[in-house]
């Protein structure tokens, strides 16, 4: 795991970071806060740990649940802005946002 994979799931999707490497994805959120001090990707790790929880035994291979779906349009519509501004207060910003919506989603979701 790494920044550029972080970037190329913005733009791909699962292809680069499917579900089951969600956590790992966290983690390596994490390690990146403790090298820069920058302080977005404690939201990202979250965020990875937030979207853990959508994963379902169902949403394997080519068929991918709605929930599924809806997981991945968040990411790809804040994730680019996120990483790409250069003010980090900016980025917590935005990453609050994802974090904010994917906590909305999951809620709705368990409320079924």
């Amino acid at each position: 795991m790494n920044l550029n994979a972080l970037k190329q799931f913005s733009q791909i999707g699962f292809a680069v970071i499917p579900p089951e490497a969600f956590l790992e994805a966290a983690d390596f959120c994490h390690q990146h806060v403790e090298v820069t001090r920058d302080v977005r990707f404690l939201f990202l790790e979250d965020c990875f740990r937030l979207s853990d929880q959508f994963w379902t035994e169902g949403d394997s291979g080519a068929v991918l649940s709605e929930d599924a779906v809806l997981l991945l349009a968040l990411w790809k519509r804040h994730l680019p802005s996120i990483l790409e501004v250069e003010d980090q207060e900016t980025g917590i910003t935005y990453a609050s946002v994802l974090r904010d919506d994917l906590r909305a989603a999951l809620a709705a979701l368990r409320n079924l």
